[in-house]
């Protein structure tokens, strides 16, 4: 059931991304979370979900790594700064899938935008490893590497649910994609 719970969450998260794909043409909709008012409907959906995937992951990591109270202590606040990064990073990444989203609907992708498109990916890509070999390091040093190992896994497989479900909203790119055709 909490892991359900945790699906669910990424599902909404995922739904989300696809929703901004399709409203990239608007500019106010296609700026970073953190430059968005928190009146802005969009700030209100990224955070509850946000909300909603945090609850789920909190459930997991309760349940696998089974901390004592002085472990908790230590874990939780190491946790928020990583969630809180991961959070930036995840902006990045909807910026990539707004600009697409825009690309695609005007089929306008071209080879100098597929280079712009990729050169994101990979840097968030590389940026989102950096970001986990550091929380690695840091819950390895100051908890154990085992509980450091745990966190890695449930980062893991939550993130790669995340990825399923975003990549199977998210349309392959096709001739009629990009150059007017």
């Amino acid at each position: 059931m909490k892991t359900l719970t945790c699906l669910a969450a990424a599902s909404l998260v995922s739904s989300f991304a696809l929703g901004c794909a399709s409203k990239a043409t608007d500019t106010s909709s296609s700026m970073p979370l953190k430059s968005l008012s928190k009146n802005d409907p969009v700030y209100g959906y990224v955070e509850a979900m946000r909300k909603d995937l945090s609850r789920g992951k909190v459930e997991i990591i309760t349940d696998v790594m089974r901390l004592n109270s002085e472990e908790s202590k230590v874990f939780w606040p190491i946790y928020q700064d990583y969630e809180s990064e991961l959070f930036d990073l995840g902006d990045k990444r909807l910026e990539l899938i707004r600009q697409f989203g825009a690309d695609y609907q005007a089929h306008s992708l071209d080879d100098t935008k597929a280079i712009t498109l990729a050169d994101g990916f990979f840097q968030f890509e590389a940026a989102q490893l950096d970001l986990l070999k550091k929380y690695h390091a840091i819950i390895a040093k100051e908890l154990s590497p085992l509980h450091a190992a745990q966190f890695l896994q449930i980062e893991h497989r939550v993130g790669t649910v995340t990825d399923l479900l975003i990549a199977s909203e998210v349309p392959l790119i096709d001739n009629k994609s990009g150059r007017g055709e």
